[in-house]
C-alpha cells in the first residue's frame, strides 16, 4: 500500500442507534475511540469503554488497537485485540457499529452539489463549442450576438443581457453603442438604451 496523500485521508463512520451517521476524518497519527468526551471519536454508548480503542497510522497502514483489556472489539464479525484495517472493514466496539474507509468520503449533500457544479461546467463548455462552430459558419454578426446573449443569460440565470460595442473608427474615447439586448425569454429588448446605466456607458 502506498503512502496516503492529503486527498486520500481515511475516515471512520459511526452509526448511532438514532440519527444520522457521524463521519470523522483520520488526520492524526493516533485517533482514540471511546465513550469519554476527550476521545477523538466519542461514542455515546454504554457498551463502549471510556477509552475503548485507538487507530494508529504509521505512514503506511492503519492499525486498530485495544486500550481497555475488558473492552470487546470485533472486525467484520471476528473478535480482535489488534488488527490492520483495510478499506470497507466493519468495526464493532461493544455494541456500537462503525465503518472504516481508506478514502475521503464526501457527505451526500456536498457530493450532490459537486455533481451539480460539474454538470453546469460541462453544459457551459458544450454551449461554448456550439457557439464557436456557429462563429465559423454564420455570416450574421447580429444573430451570433443574440445567440451568445441567450446562452449567457441561461447559464448565469440573469434576467437580461446587453452587448455594447465601441467603433474603433470613432476614436478611443467614443461611447459604446448598444448592439444587442435580450431577456430571459430569448426576446429582443427594444427599450434597453434607456435602461443602461450611465456608469457603464461612460
Amino acid at each position: 500500500m502506498s503512502n496516503l496523500g492529503p486527498s486520500t485521508m481515511a475516515t471512520v463512520r459511526y452509526y448511532p442507534s438514532e440519527g444520522a451517521p457521524v463521519l470523522v476524518a483520520l488526520h492524526k497519527p493516533v485517533t482514540t475511540i471511546g465513550r469519554a468526551l476527550d476521545n477523538d471519536i466519542a461514542v455515546p454508548d454504554q457498551s463502549v469503554a471510556h477509552h475503548h480503542a485507538q487507530i494508529v497510522f504509521d505512514g503506511r497502514d492503519y492499525q486498530l488497537e485495544e486500550l481497555d483489556k475488558a473492552a470487546e472489539i470485533s472486525i467484520n464479525g471476528k473478535r480482535k485485540r489488534r488488527a490492520r484495517l483495510v478499506n470497507g472493514d466493519r468495526l464493532t466496539l461493544g455494541r456500537a457499529q462503525l465503518g472504516f474507509s481508506m478514502f475521503t468520503e464526501v457527505p451526500a449533500e456536498a457530493a450532490a452539489k459537486s455533481e451539480e457544479h460539474a454538470a453546469g461546467d460541462i453544459a457551459g463548455l458544450q454551449r461554448l463549442h456550439r457557439f464557436s462552430e456557429r462563429l465559423m459558419t454564420s455570416r450574421s454578426v447580429d444573430q451570433l450576438l443574440e445567440q451568445l446573449l441567450d446562452d449567457l443569460i441561461e447559464l448565469t440565470n440573469a434576467a437580461h443581457g446587453v452587448v455594447l460595442l465601441v467603433d474603433p473608427n470613432e476614436g478611443e474615447n467614443s461611447p459604446p453603442r448598444l448592439r444587442a439586448a435580450r431577456n430571459v425569454k430569448h426576446e429582443a429588448i427594444e427599450d434597453s438604451i434607456g435602461a443602461i446605466s450611465d456608469s457603464i456607458v461612460r
